[in-house]
């Protein structure tokens, strides 16, 4: 993959490959260990004082609430995932749920079934249902960002999409069991034309530009001007 790369005068119609990046907001899960379950909240423990071992904090990265079900589940670093409950008095109770997933968790929507997909820090998308985690199929080398929901005009879903790094975008339309390679090929950028005819060095603020695909209109002389003679591209 290329760098960033530098163009030396006139106006430039380069393509890109996309490179997708996205930050993830994080809420904090103080979840309260003790026999024999996961709680937090203001309710109070009937579990007693030397019981209780000891008290630590996850990072959700993202949460959905499952369809059909009063549960919110969250997802976070190396494969928490946990499932909230609130009482009437809106107190709420987490239950961590113990899988063999070890990847960070970056994202997660609730399907209608009542199961729900999730992007990883690995590529990976993932399935919970029933009480469990398993991995559905890879979709690239770098962390998957984002899901969305495609819906028609009714409501339903029609499409899943997952992007993230490196260019990751894929789709599924099935409800999350298959997923194909939906990143273009190429992305055309439009001219950038330039201030004035000086020498200089021009930026063009695209990544991962085809270098053949650049055309730059200007003359020198009363001629074309020539990569390598006149201008040059370098990498940054």
């Amino acid at each position: 993959m290329k760098k960033r790369p530098a163009f030396h005068a006139a106006s430039v119609t380069p393509a890109c490959t996309p490179d997708r990046r996205r930050l993830s907001s994080l809420l904090v899960l103080s979840l309260l260990l003790s026999l024999p379950g996961v709680a937090w909240g203001q309710e109070e423990s009937t579990t007693p004082e030397w019981d209780r071992r000891l008290v630590f904090t996850e990072d959700v990265i993202a949460a959905a609430k499952l369809q059909g079900s009063d549960q919110i589940i969250g997802v976070g670093e190396f494969g928490m995932l946990a499932l909230i409950d609130f009482n009437e008095k809106e107190i709420s109770k987490a239950e961590l749920v113990e899988t063999e997933i070890t990847e960070d968790l970056n994202d997660v929507v609730a399907m209608p079934d009542g199961s729900a997909v999730i992007g990883s820090a690995s590529g990976n998308i993932l399935r919970y249902a029933d009480g469990k985690l398993e991995v559905v199929q890879n979709v690239g080398n770098d962390s998957v960002l984002d899901l969305g929901v495609q819906r028609d005009a009714s409501g339903s879903i029609v499409a899943l999409w997952a992007a993230g790094g490196r260019g990751i975008l894929a789709v599924s339309r099935d409800g999350g069991e298959t997923w194909e390679d939906a990143a273009p090929t190429e992305v055309s950028q439009p001219a950038l034309p330039l201030p004035n005819n000086r020498p200089g060095i021009w930026f063009s603020g695209v990544a991962n530009v085809i270098e053949d695909s650049v055309v730059l209109n200007a003359n020198v002389n009363g001629r074309p001007a020539e990569l390598g003679k006149d201008y040059k591209m370098t990498y940054e």
